[in-house]
């Protein structure tokens, strides 16, 4: 038979009272962001500043909270890295300072291969690490774009067709290619 947790007095109380902040949040949502929103805003120096002359504090705060909930923090830095990997792989070739101007979707298993500085396909992974390349010296550029495209016509990506392909081969190796 089930038997319900005893609670005191107090302990009801606490239960209950946070139901009812949570209701009341829930339905009112939008009202609390803002209001957080204003009060952040508002009060911003001084919570710079008390962050300033407590930092140690707080950094020992953070430490124990941590060793409380690790696996909580690493579930959400793995959550939030798989959630955002387009994201973060646009950030890394911008950092490289490379375009990332698309030519056709993603898929699983693929590698995005730049054709040029500017122009990302993605192709299988067998496939782009058939030939050793080097987009800075264009050694062997040519070769494996020359394998991309065709295996591009093969699959008839739709998108990466409407791109004019001489455009691409000739504009981006003219000088570099050996």
């Amino acid at each position: 038979m089930y038997a319900l947790p005893l609670y005191s007095p107090t302990e009801f109380a606490k239960t209950r009272t946070r139901a009812l902040r949570r209701n009341q949040y829930r339905n009112n949502r939008q009202k609390f962001k803002d209001r957080t929103k204003l009060y952040y805003h508002s009060h911003r120096q001084k919570m710079l500043m008390y962050a300033k002359q407590h930092k140690d504090k707080l950094n020992q705060h953070y430490r124990e909270w941590y060793a409380r909930n690790r696996k909580l923090a690493r579930s959400r830095v793995h959550a939030s890295f798989c959630s955002n990997r387009e994201i973060q792989r646009k950030h890394s070739s911008k950092r490289r300072t490379l375009g990332f101007v698309c030519l056709n979707t993603i898929f699983e298993g693929s590698h995005a291969h730049h054709i040029d500085q500017t122009h990302v396909c993605y192709v299988p992974k067998e496939l782009h690490s058939s030939i050793h390349h080097n987009l800075w010296t264009g050694n062997n550029m040519k070769a494996i774009n020359t394998k991309i495209f065709e295996w591009l016509k093969e699959t008839n990506d739709k998108p990466f067709l409407d791109v004019p392909l001489p455009l691409l081969l000739n504009k981006s190796y003219a000088q570099t290619n050996t």
